[in-house]
């Protein structure tokens, strides 16, 4: 009887294993003859291609069936899809032998281009038709390009969802897609975005409610060794956002697979030569008189080891020494210790910079590793982190604020403070082991300088209003999750978000700056120019315009007359970099002749030595006395025109409009 039992017991068993993955390969299979059978009547004929393979893999939680078409030598088409049919990737490649495609001035409008992009994409998605959207990239356009590239944007009513974005790129007459990729998140839900705040209202909620944060900013100059700092406005509110419905700010867990890393790699280290002998320089002699005030690596070996917080037990030796400049400072030095483990059974090692002077501990890794245990409350390892701050940052400690919401982890960073405001880049980070409160890591950055005071600085309502004129404001789905038990996101939030990220506002006079502290110059827009309708030049110019080449602002003055260097900047940006200023013959801002203009023509198209050949040209303009041979290349090239039937004006100014259109002329003929 028991044998009996042990018999089904087996035989239970072994169905039980067999079955499911039977039925699991059943239910692949038949997603797969799903998937394809849904996405073929959306791409090119496959029946042409010899092979075929494909695979399945999940990301995300979603399944992701791909599949590859080849075979051929000049043509391949691959595709990956989601179990709904959805194609998140595509491309198609095949190599065309006849007449290269139109290219520049004869290419169809990126108005045109986008608006068939969009159809071809709808075709290739027509689930989502109504949900990604095709959009030109800011700027100008390629003039040689063999290929048109725009981003993909998934939106839900007109908002986008944060992370669903892709990229498709077309033929020159976006007739067909040759490639696409894209992340499109499914099954979340939206709130209706009809309802929502105003972009003023949402604005004067973000002053009240988020607002920007008045703070010091320091650059290191490394090669002048100075430190300059400046105070700006600037938006710190991280993962805190504008509720959109509401007007309140809400915190916002971000899903998008963003790692960080909270140990800092380890300064690199820079181990002396040894000593010389001879005659040393002022500067020699002086960097030599500093070294001999510093501590020694015996001293500071001992110091370390007398400090219980480090934990350098009698089984750590030091392995390696390293001292190094501060490249900012004048007299600063940073001495390196590292101690490994001599047991032949542990590999572990601590990294510590220290201040070579005071001794004072910079930065601390211990790479020991930690043993597994009881994990202690979020209480007990802050008491721990602030006692590590206090005894190893000594009196500078009592500058540093820990930061919100740190420390579940044992991770914790403290931001300097000075005048109540921050101090954005000194901070320290302490990590402690979550089961015995025991250092893992340590890190302090501390600017030596002055700090301005902060009386004159401009008010908050002024800053808002001067940070909104640098960025919109603009609603965004972000994905979050209903349970925190979920692996994935469920659902989304509706929030407001600047464009434009990373702005810093003068906290003295307003203006935008850098990180360097410097006036922040925009980049040079073409706008559409006002002042060239109806003008004899008014589409060669528009047509240079589309493609960068032109003049910043919305005024082309085109009847001014051109100067030197002026032409040769147009000429750089119509046919790249063969033209200089060394290549003028008078002064750069001086207006450029006619006759002038065709010499660096020529030189440009690097026929100038046919041009200088005498007695084999029959000039066409009467008044050409110097100049014969460039002036009569260019006309049969149909690059140039004369003033009238028989006249060139060849001293006369060329103006901008005559510029555009021999630049436009070139291009025609390269």
């Amino acid at each position: 009887m028991k044998r009996f039992i042990s018999i089904s017991i087996c035989i239970l068993l072994i169905f039980n294993l067999f079955i499911p993955s039977t039925f699991a390969a059943d239910r692949e299979n038949e997603m797969f003859e799903k998937v394809l059978a849904d996405v073929k009547p959306r791409i090119p004929d496959t029946s042409g291609f010899p092979e075929f393979d494909s695979n399945i893999r999940t990301e995300n939680g979603k399944v992701i069936y791909s599949f590859n078409w080849g075979g051929e030598a000049h043509r391949s088409m691959y595709l990956s899809a989601l179990e709904s049919g959805i194609i998140i990737e595509y491309g198609f490649f095949e190599e065309i032998r006849n007449a290269p495609p139109p290219a520049g001035f004869d290419r169809i409008p990126t108005e045109e281009a986008v608006r068939k992009t969009q159809v071809l994409l709808n075709k290739l998605n027509p689930a989502i038709a109504g949900k990604l959207f095709v959009e030109a990239y800011e700027g100008p356009e390629s003039f040689n390009a063999d290929s048109l590239y725009f981003m993909v944007v998934h939106k839900e009513g007109g908002v986008p969802v944060q992370g669903d974005t892709g990229r498709v790129t077309v033929d020159v007459n976006a007739e067909k897609i040759t490639s696409f990729r894209m992340k499109y998140t499914e099954g979340l839900k939206y709130v209706s975005p009809h309802d929502i705040l105003s972009k003023d209202a949402a604005k004067s909620a973000f002053a009240e409610e988020l607002g920007l944060t008045l703070g010091y900013r320091t650059y290191k100059d490394y090669q002048k060794r100075t430190v300059k700092v400046f105070t700006t406005y600037s938006d710190e509110n991280g993962t805190t956002y504008l509720d959109a419905n509401t007007g309140k700010a809400t915190e916002i867990q971000l899903y998008n697979d963003l790692f960080f890393s909270k140990n800092e790699s380890a300064s690199d280290m820079i181990t002396g030569s040894g000593s010389s002998s001879g005659n040393f320089s002022e500067a020699e002699s002086k960097e030599l008189e500093n070294i001999g005030g510093i501590l020694s690596v015996s001293a500071a070996e001992k110091l370390l080891r007398s400090n219980p917080i480090l934990n350098i037990t009698g089984d750590y030796a030091v392995e390696e020494t390293g001292l190094r400049k501060v490249v900012y400072s004048e007299n600063s030095y940073i001495r390196t210790v590292v101690f490994r483990a001599t047991k032949p059974d542990k590999s572990a090692f601590i990294h510590i910079d220290i201040d070579a002077a005071t001794g004072e501990v910079l930065s601390y890794s211990n790479f020991s590793g930690t043993a597994s245990g009881k994990k202690l409350t979020a209480a007990q390892l802050k008491d721990a982190a602030d006692k590590i701050l206090a005894e190893l940052g000594g009196d500078k400690a009592a500058e540093f604020k820990m930061n919100e919401h740190d420390g579940a982890d044992g991770y914790f960073t403290y931001t300097r403070y000075v005048n109540e405001i921050p101090v954005f880049g000194d901070t320290v980070s302490v990590e402690v082991s979550t089961d015995a409160a025991a250092l893992i890591s340590y890190r302090m950055n501390y600017t030596e300088t002055e700090f301005p005071s902060t009386a004159k600085a401009i008010t908050h309502t002024e800053a808002c209003e001067k940070f909104f004129s640098h960025t919109d404001y603009i609603p965004l789905y972000i994905p979050q999750k209903t349970d925190a038990d979920l692996m994935y996101p469920d659902t989304t939030t509706l929030v407001f978000t600047p464009d434009v990220s990373g702005i810093l506002i003068d906290a003295v006079n307003g203006n935008r700056i850098t990180a360097q502290g410097t006036l922040y110059e925009e980049a040079a827009v073409f706008e559409d120019y006002t002042d060239i309708s109806g003008h004899y030049a008014e589409e060669k110019i528009l047509a240079l315009h589309r493609f960068g080449i032109g003049f910043s602002g919305n005024m082309f003055y085109p009847d001014r007359q051109i100067s030197q260097a002026e032409f040769i900047e147009l000429s750089q940006q119509a046919i790249g970099n063969v033209l200089s200023v060394s290549d003028l013959k008078s002064i750069p801002h001086n207006v450029l002749t006619r006759i002038e203009a065709t010499r660096l023509i020529c030189r440009a198209l690097k026929i100038d030595k046919y041009a200088e050949i005498e007695g084999i040209y029959n000039c066409p303009f009467e008044d050409v006395e110097s100049g014969k041979g460039y002036v009569s290349l260019l006309w049969g090239l149909g690059i140039i025109n004369g003033t009238s039937k028989n006249q060139f004006s060849p001293d006369d100014g060329l103006t901008r409009a005559q510029a555009a259109i021999i630049l436009y002329n070139t291009m025609r003929t390269l």
